[in-house]
């Protein structure tokens, strides 16, 4: 008996055991009804593609609610974002819940919301005791469906369980656009450093366990593969080593997103204030705007004559930034000179006839080497001041006539690789059997991945999103071994903000540098 007792016992303890170890996963995923409604909450669309429109107070103004999603004023938590003087309210269920009683003598008091005053508050924009909610708040069209879904997912908003977070795992997701020269090799060696980063006892002994997205398309498709992916793999944090043009579009999306993201290079003109996107380096934007910077100080002559800035049609926010730029330091309004087609010599005739002294050219590196084959047939030597991404490889082939006319901005150089880093990558691709992959976007990569863990260390074991936006905004000149020193703030999203200003030594075959590192 006693011997059947102690089984009984044992079996017991192992039902028990099963129960919590699959009660666990269980409590960290959302119900249907309740993914639906957390799609609906977050980004105003419907997963059934039913109409889902904001309806604005005077009635006559519907727009679709992915422009005014409720996420983006009551917050990922739904405890309100106050911004342009407006505190929207809390509406976690916790408050809902609660009578409310104004302390004012002419404030309004309401009885707790149930769940059929609070599907009257998103339809008709009236709160529980039927008055009129603010003159900001839309009411909403949607359908019965996915009402209740939003409603669902509104009962356990501010208590969902973190995304991608367990006791023993941190997931990761990667999204690399297939734009990279080596998307599956970049991938590669971000999957290297996370296992030796778990090898070595992870992050307080949680796994980073990396999932990785490769991307393409449009901007408006890589967004959208890159929701679908966050939400469905549920992804704790964010890498995203985009290239030094990547679109503005992705880097709204990521921001909408409130996943905690860290991205290689600032995409338009940088994350906003308290965002929960991090850049490790300049994009196109702050590259240029250094440009404009040095321009002043150091071109001084040759802004006396017109400046120009010389553009492909895709490239108009960038030749609008220049404009803005000059505008900004007090310099002559630069001529614009947009094209669909580039003519080097056309080009070359307008600028002589205009008298212009200065370019800032936005096009690519062959149609850079056109155009100083053209201006060299018309004996013109004006400054041009160009982005060093745009040039690439045919950057080195510049002729030695114009290397000292010649200025291009980079936010990183071969002299940031330091010889420990330079090591701990050699040593990954050795163990991990890394294929090739191209060492500027390995390393700027790595880059990004280090920042990204040294927040997770910088939160803490009580680990949430929050505190890891929290760790990352308080880093200060962290040095990755592979790019200048980072640092964040309360009110700073790029972490190495400014450029080298270089140009090519076509006698020593490199880079020298004529600025050390300039902030716009």
């Amino acid at each position: 008996m006693r011997d059947a007792g102690f089984k009984l016992a044992l079996f017991a303890i192992a039902i028990i055991a099963l129960a919590l170890s699959l009660s666990t996963p269980a409590a960290a995923q959302l119900t249907a009804q309740q993914s639906a409604g957390k799609q609906l909450y977050l980004e105003g669309t419907s997963p059934s593609g039913k109409p889902f429109e904001a309806i604005l107070s005077d009635g006559s103004t519907h727009v679709p609610a992915r422009l005014m999603p409720c996420g983006s004023c009551h917050g990922a938590d739904g405890r309100g974002r106050p911004e342009g003087g407006v505190v929207p309210s809390d509406i976690t269920w916790d408050s809902l819940t609660r009578p409310y009683r104004s302390e004012a003598a002419l404030g309004r008091n309401r009885p707790a919301y149930t769940a059929y005053s609070l599907r009257r508050a998103i339809t008709l924009a009236v709160d529980s005791s039927g008055h009129r909610l603010g003159v900001t708040m839309p009411r909403y069209r949607v359908s019965p469906q996915d009402l209740g879904n939003l409603v669902e997912y509104l009962k356990l908003l501010g208590h969902e369980p973190e995304a991608g977070l367990t006791a023993n795992t941190i997931r990761v997701g990667a999204i690399i656009p297939s734009a990279a020269s080596s998307p599956d090799n970049i991938g590669s060696v971000l999957q290297a450093y996370f296992d030796e980063l778990t090898r070595q006892g992870g992050i307080y002994n949680r796994k980073i366990e990396l999932v990785s997205l490769a991307a393409s398309g449009t901007p408006a498709e890589v967004a959208a593969q890159a929701r679908k992916f966050a939400r469905e793999k549920n992804i704790f944090a964010m890498l995203a080593p985009l290239s030094p043009g990547a679109d503005r579009e992705f880097a709204e999306f990521l921001d909408q997103f409130e996943v905690p993201t860290v991205v290689t290079f600032a995409g338009g003109s940088g994350a906003s204030p308290k965002s929960n996107v991090f850049y490790v380096l300049s994009g196109l934007f702050q590259q240029t705007d250094a440009l404009v910077k040095f321009a002043r100080d150091h071109v001084h002559a040759d802004m006396e004559a017109l400046p120009a800035v010389v553009y492909p049609e895709h490239m108009q926010a960038l030749a609008d930034s220049v404009v803005n730029q000059c505008a900004a330091l007090s310099l002559p309004a630069p001529a614009p000179v947009k094209y669909a087609r580039f003519e080097a010599q056309r080009v070359v005739e307008l600028l002589v006839g205009q008298n212009v002294g200065t370019v800032f050219f936005l096009g690519n590196g062959r149609e850079l080497q056109e155009l100083l084959n053209a201006a060299a047939k018309s004996n013109w030597t004006p400054a041009i001041l160009q982005p060093g991404p745009l040039a690439g490889q045919d950057l080195f082939g510049i002729s030695e006539r114009f290397t000292e006319r010649v200025y291009f901005s980079f936010p990183t150089l071969p002299s940031d690789l330091l010889p420990e880093a330079l090591q701990e990558f050699q040593f990954l691709a050795r163990k991990y059997k890394l294929p090739p992959a191209h060492p500027a976007q390995a390393f700027t990569a790595l880059a990004s991945a280090k920042v990204l863990t040294e927040g997770l260390r910088q939160a803490g074991r009580q680990l949430s999103k929050e505190n890891l936006i929290g760790a990352l905004a308080r880093l200060h000149d962290f040095n990755t071994g592979l790019t200048p020193a980072v640092s964040y703030g309360s009110n700073r999203r790029i972490g190495a903000l400014g450029a080298y200003i270089v140009q090519w030594d076509a006698k020593a075959q490199k880079l020298t540098p004529v600025e050390p590192w300039l902030t716009p």
